[in-house]
């Protein structure tokens, strides 16, 4: 993934972050895949769009153009959200109702999706790896 030291993208921070729960909590990794499966998100963070496609085994990040058809999912936040939402700062309930991570979809796909993610923050902080990306996180956006 392409990022420049000073700021690492939201491609490289998804991606890491996915192939550490991968590697690390499969668990984790293998039941957002489930959760998700068949599902294309559009993902926004400060603006930079990344895209990720479900199957049962595995994530895959899509480049935003070659979805087909459009993705039915969008997650919308910023970087300080996400520092606070695994801070614990803020909880992913918090987040949604105050619009701070806005969530758009079928309401049947947002439930899917929360679910999702609190697997995601549950799992990663099961690893090693994260607190390294979100030390990266905070010297790059703080």
């Amino acid at each position: 993934m392409n990022s420049s030291p000073d700021h690492p993208s939201a491609a490289y921070f998804l991606q890491a972050s996915l192939q550490a729960l991968q590697l690390e909590c499969p668990q984790a990794y293998q039941a957002i895949c489930r959760q998700l499966s068949g599902k294309q998100l559009l993902v926004e963070i400060d603006g930079e769009a990344v895209g990720l496609g479900f199957s049962q085994q595995q994530v895959e990040l899509v480049p935003v153009g070659e979805y087909q058809p459009p993705p039915r999912l969008l997650l919308r936040t910023t970087w300080q959200n996400i520092l606070d939402l695994v801070d614990a700062r803020l909880t992913l309930q918090e987040a949604v109702l105050s619009s701070r991570l806005d969530l758009a979809g079928a309401s049947g796909d947002l439930v899917l999706l929360y679910d999702a993610m609190l697997t995601y923050l549950r799992g990663g902080v099961r690893t090693f790896a994260f607190p390294l990306l979100l030390q990266e996180l905070r010297i790059t956006h703080p």
